[in-house]
């Protein structure tokens, strides 16, 4: 339940400081990419699950989790926050 939450209000956050115009133009290439990714990072995980423990694994997962995370909190402090 939380997780919904979260994911709600993070979303209506960012939506809320973008243009109904440029939403509109740039959604379509948000979803075909988040569909490119998602079956990229199957199939890596699903080459790596053969080759590694599965600690080594999760591990793994969570390390570049947590480096993705702090990169892109990164790229913020970079611009400011978001640019319309």
């Amino acid at each position: 339940m939380l997780i919904v939450v979260n994911l709600t209000v993070g979303d209506a956050l960012f939506l809320a400081h973008i243009s109904p115009e440029r939403i509109a133009r740039l959604l379509p290439f948000v979803y075909v990419g988040a569909a490119g990714i998602t079956t990229m990072s199957t199939w890596v995980y699903q080459r790596l699950l053969d080759r590694l423990s599965r600690i080594t694994l999760l591990l793994s997962m969570k390390g570049f989790l947590c480096l993705s995370l702090c990169g892109f909190r990164l790229l913020l402090s970079f611009h400011g926050g978001f640019r319309q």
